[in-house]
């Protein structure tokens, strides 16, 4: 196993492990929150493993037993303050870093552990393969922030159809790892003894098969599936920058800063 990380990560690492690509999401003390710095680094490292023939799997995980709290609530506020075409540069960073994530041509696989909100969520749609313990929790909070799930959107409905994910987006209540695999949303749910053993498991299974057969066969499935289209990816980002700055949105964001309550003002 090597580590491609190098001085030019900070806040992810790769670990190449002959035809595994394992990508960890480095920012333990903030329970992996997601930043600008962190969209970039991934985005680099989707790029990177495109065309990396020899790379069949690609793994994506949380340093220190959780996936993600989301995006950093405090870069999302700084952003939203920022000038029109940064913010909107920002969230096209979100758009674009999910949207290579998704059109990687190795199989792959994000594993839920604890916590796994907001941004995080679209990693989770966009994957081939998401696999949980099942004492995991969910959550898309952005309602409660004054936002919208904008940029992940395409991917969860791509994955989903909003099969019984409604209740949850709509509220921005926590949902379990059970209610995800009833939407589609998680394809395997483990005990939390045995995530590692079930993650083996899959990833040895997948390095015996044909490489070229693994590749046809996505290329297969992903036929019958929607495709997301620029528009739609332009439309999400663009609207994830519009809320951002907007009042509802800069009180959702401060409020959850401050530890209280948001103050609506229509």
């Amino acid at each position: 196993m090597h580590n491609m990380s190098g001085q030019e990560f900070k806040d992810i690492i790769v670990e190449i492990d002959h035809t595994i690509a394992r990508v960890w999401i480095n920012r333990p003390h903030k329970r992996n929150a997601l930043t600008g710095k962190i969209f970039k680094e991934l985005l680099k490292t989707f790029k990177m493993l495109h065309n990396n023939r020899q790379i069949r799997l690609v793994v994506l995980r949380g340093k220190d037993n959780v996936l993600s709290a989301g995006a950093d609530i405090e870069w999302m506020q700084q952003t939203g303050r920022e000038g029109f075409i940064k913010n909107v540069l920002q969230s096209k960073l979100i758009a674009d870093c999910l949207y290579h994530f998704f059109s990687l041509p190795q199989i792959t696989m994000v594993v839920v552990e604890k916590n796994a909100f907001g941004g995080i969520l679209g990693f989770i749609a966009a994957a081939d393969i998401a696999i949980s313990e099942q004492d995991a929790i969910l959550c898309f909070p952005e309602v409660r922030l004054g936002i919208a799930p904008a940029a992940i959107m395409p991917y969860v409905m791509h994955k989903t159809k909003g099969l019984h994910l409604n209740p949850w987006i709509y509220s921005g209540r926590t949902f379990t790892a059970r209610q995800a695999l009833g939407s589609g949303l998680i394809d395997m749910i483990v005990p939390n003894s045995e995530l590692e053993k079930n993650i083996n498991e899959l990833c040895e299974s997948i390095d015996k098969v044909s490489s070229h057969a693994l590749r046809a066969t996505k290329r297969l499935v992903g036929l019958f599936r929607p495709p997301i289209t620029f528009r739609i990816k332009t439309y999400t980002y663009l609207l994830l920058a519009r809320l951002r700055r907007s009042r509802h949105g800069q009180e959702g964001l401060k409020a959850f800063l401050e530890k209280r309550e948001p103050r609506w003002e229509n």
